[in-house]
C-alpha cells in the first residue's frame, strides 16, 4: 500500500478543521482539508499514519482521523490498495 499524506493538524492549527468535524461531520472536515490536496504534492509512505485511539473515517481513497481528546486531524490519500486491510 502506498499512502500520501496529505495534511495532519494539532493544537491551535487543528482548531478550525475540529470545529468544521464537529458541526459538519467527516464529510464536511474532508471537504475542508481536502482543500490543500495535489496528487503527488506530499510525502508517501507504505502505511497509514493514525493512532490506536483515533476516530478513522474512510471516505472514497481518503483516510480522516480524529483525535479530539489529543486535537489532532489528519487526513491521508490512498494511492495503491495493494495490501490494504482498510475499509
Amino acid at each position: 500500500m502506498r499512502v500520501e499524506r496529505v495534511i495532519f493538524l494539532q493544537g491551535d492549527s487543528a482548531n478550525e478543521a475540529l470545529e468544521i468535524f464537529d458541526n459538519h461531520g467527516c464529510e464536511g472536515a474532508l471537504q475542508y482539508l481536502a482543500d490543500v490536496h495535489d496528487i503527488g504534492e506530499h510525502e508517501v509512505f507504505n502505511e497509514l499514519a493514525h493512532g490506536s485511539k483515533d476516530q478513522v473515517f474512510y471516505i472514497s481513497d481518503y483516510v480522516l482521523s480524529v483525535n479530539k481528546m489529543l486535537g489532532t486531524i489528519g487526513l491521508e490519500y490512498i494511492l495503491d490498495r495493494e495490501g490494504f486491510n482498510g475499509k
